[in-house]
């Protein structure tokens, strides 16, 4: 058996239950790693198996597990961080336009931290089958999660929906029917509406707004 398929085999029977985030120590970072593909989401996946204290399926379930969803649109992806344990974090600079649960800063680029990304030899992508990586230009809705450190964090299956490729970033924040005229979005919407609220430790982001 090949060494990939090995590593392949031992990834692929993890089951994480997702109730916390990511810890250790980071090993590396490299800067636009990324920017070698222009859609790292056509990569090859490496997809882990995820097990989920919720219904990932279910808008109330995703909106009650959130701390913060809100609309956001992506101005960088700035690295990728390779931490124990196989665990690879992407670091983002993103524009909230648009708050539906809790209140991020708006108009101005802040970090977020993405679940997955691409292996370190930059063949693969590493992240949840069920998930995908959010690209630069794109808008998206996100369920994110405030960190102990203060920072916005998005992990797992359904943690971000596409709403616009290639966004006219100024023409979306300043039109409110076009930030609601999508489908999606209005089950995002009703979902929290009608959240199922999970019982979990939550941290405030220090990204909120004042």
């Amino acid at each position: 058996m090949s060494k990939f398929k090995k590593r392949s085999t031992m990834i692929l029977i993890l089951s994480l239950i997702l109730c916390g985030f990511s810890c250790g120590k980071v090993e590396k970072s490299i800067v636009n790693n990324v920017s070698e593909t222009e859609n790292i989401n056509d990569l090859p996946y490496i997809g882990l198996m995820v097990c989920y204290s919720i219904d990932t399926n279910d808008f109330r379930e995703l909106a009650g597990f959130a701390d913060y969803i809100f609309i956001g649109y992506v101005d960088e992806m700035v690295n990728t961080e390779y931490k124990e344990r196989h665990d690879i974090l992407t670091n983002y600079k993103i524009t909230v336009l648009d708050n539906i649960k809790g209140e991020l800063i708006k108009d101005d680029s802040i970090p977020m931290v993405k679940d997955g990304g691409v292996s370190k030899d930059g063949k693969f992508l590493e992240i949840d089958s069920r998930d995908f990586m959010p690209l630069e230009g794109n808008m998206y809705v996100f369920y994110g999660n405030g960190k102990e450190d203060g920072s916005i964090f998005i992990s797992g299956a359904n943690s971000n929906y596409l709403l616009e490729e290639n966004a006219e970033k100024e023409l979306v924040e300043t039109n409110e029917e076009y930030l609601k005229s999508h489908e999606i979005l209005r089950k995002v919407i009703q979902g929290y509406e009608n959240e199922i609220v999970s019982d979990r430790q939550r941290y405030k982001s220090k990204y909120e707004a004042k």
